[in-house]
């Protein structure tokens, strides 16, 4: 009996191995392209907002009193996204990770990706409306 128990979480534990090994891979997207979005800030105090697009190597900009801002998205770095079988399992494209950061008073307010930003209310000129508390 202790054989075949022995036997038996053998082959799981090399079949788990395998599946494993072979069933999972990870993807370097390509570069993205150089783009820009339109985003406009709501707050109490627009004064002591900033926003900085991580992995570019611009300063945080900081928010004019109108709110509006165009952040601009260079080529950035590329991070592996993993794949089960086929299956993206963790989405790592420029889209889908949180690189706009906006700060208060130099503290870390909030991270959003271009993905969620795309979501938002868009303003009869074309910005995206985007409350800060």
């Amino acid at each position: 009996a202790l054989g075949m128990m022995r036997f038996v979480f053998t082959r799981l534990a090399l079949s788990g191995l395998v599946l494993l090994t072979f069933g999972c891979a990870s993807a370097l997207p390509a570069f993205n392209q150089p783009f820009t979005e339109r985003v406009r800030l709501e707050s109490d105090d627009l004064t002591k907002l900033e926003v900085a697009v991580r992995g570019s190597a611009s300063e945080p900009v900081a928010v004019p009193e109108n709110g509006r801002i165009l952040l601009s998205f260079p080529a950035l770095p590329r991070e592996c996204s993993v794949y089960l079988f086929g299956i993206r399992i963790r989405d790592r494209t420029v889209e889908n990770r949180k690189i706009i950061h906006v700060y208060r008073d130099g503290r870390l307010e909030r991270k959003l990706s271009i993905h969620k930003l795309r979501k938002l209310a868009i303003d009869p000129d074309g910005y995206y409306t985007l409350r800060i508390k």
